[in-house]
């Protein structure tokens, strides 16, 4: 089978499928991995074979900056208008000297279904692990991909999602309605991956318990200094542990630092998440499904991104964790809330209910054969 996969150029969008990519190369699969320049020689390093197609990070950005766009209208914009178009474009021209037999995409990037029509093969949606968006949001899509669709000459109406829609959220976090109108849901189990192994600092071995997990994300319109600081705060008075990921931020923008917090810019999760007890995070689909992997509780502080809002109240709603804004989150509620992660037994109960069931779903070498078999 040759597996085309595709993925706009964002870790968060990457690392959701990039286990199956390598799930089906060791199957025995012609896997290829199409996705921005700037995110090649990571698809690389993790594995898999990668091949440049659409616009890098910065490209997208760039231009979405340059319309102007703002608000809801920049992500809705930038994963359509600007970032559909030369991904579309260039995995045509692949098709030419390599076709296909199957397209994955992951759910936000819109190209594949259009070139999976233009193909007349397969195409399959591959989840991130977080809450599906819902049918609302799904409309606000149409507008601008039917246009798009239009210029390349494709029929029949517009697909966001492909033949088989592989829901990676976990199970108690998804909405009960949210996939109703989607025609064949599997799901399957979500991933941790996060990158090429790497070593267990040291002092992450020797971090004193209990201990805390607090991130904000890599984007800087979600990781805000002053934020990170109220969470150090808040959590450092009760646990006796910290990791600090500041992200887009150097590490000394955390201030007052006592010997048991620890700030980097960036650590791979799978290397922080089993020697801590407890997650704060942004509601990022990564930090929030990492935190369940583990069966940990996790309080969760949205940023204005649909995804993460969802994911807090799904959070809050199944008993895994708190959810706070961040107009609420003065230190004494964050205190408060952390200190209810690490004693409320119910909270850790169910993360723990939650990993026990994840454990359950298709792993990605068993979707690997279901794709295989049609």
């Amino acid at each position: 089978m040759r597996l085309l996969i595709t993925s706009v150029p964002g870790l968060g969008h990457l690392h959701p499928v990039l286990p199956l990519a390598l799930a089906a190369a060791a199957a025995g699969h012609d896997v290829r991995v199409a996705t921005g320049a700037d995110r090649t020689d990571w698809v690389s390093r993790c594995g898999a074979v990668a091949v440049p197609a659409g616009l890098s990070h910065d490209a997208l950005v760039q231009e979405a900056s340059l319309q102007g766009l703002t608000g809801p209208e920049r992500p809705r914009r930038m994963f359509t208008t600007i970032a559909v178009p030369p991904m579309t474009t260039d995995l045509l021209e692949m098709a030419r000297g390599w076709r296909p037999d199957l397209v994955v995409h992951e759910e936000g990037e819109y190209a594949a279904p259009l070139v999976a029509a233009l193909l007349g093969v397969s195409c399959v949606t591959h989840s991130w692990p977080s809450p599906a968006r819902q049918e609302a949001g799904r409309a606000l899509l149409d507008e601008p991909l039917a246009d798009i669709w239009r210029r390349f000459g494709a029929e029949g109406p517009v697909r966001q999602t492909g033949d088989l829609y592989l829901d990676a959220c976990p199970p108690l976090l998804q909405h009960p309605d949210a996939l109703d109108a989607v025609p064949k849901v599997v799901a399957v189990h979500p991933s941790g991956f996060d990158g090429p192994a790497q070593t267990v600092p040291a002092w992450l071995e020797a971090l004193p318990r209990p201990a805390v997990y607090v991130t904000l994300g890599t984007e800087p319109a979600f990781s805000k200094p002053e934020l990170l600081q109220r969470l150090v705060d808040g959590a450092s008075a009760v646990a006796a542990g910290l990791v600090v990921s500041t992200g887009p931020h150097p590490p000394d923008v955390i201030q007052r630092p006592h010997d048991g917090v620890h700030a980097v810019q960036y650590l791979p999760q799978s290397l922080v998440l089993p020697r801590v007890d407890a997650v704060v995070g942004h509601g990022g689909a990564g930090t929030t499904v990492g935190a369940l992997l583990h069966g940990l509780p996790v309080l969760v502080l949205p940023g204005l991104a649909p995804s993460q809002r969802a994911s807090a109240e799904r959070v809050a709603a199944s008993g895994v964790g708190l959810h706070l804004d961040w107009q609420q989150a003065t230190p004494d509620r964050l205190q408060g809330a952390v200190d209810g992660l690490l004693t409320d037994w119910h909270l850790a109960e169910t993360a723990r209910a939650a990993r026990a069931q994840i454990d359950l779903l298709p792993t990605p070498a068993e979707v690997v054969r279901l794709l295989a078999d049609g």
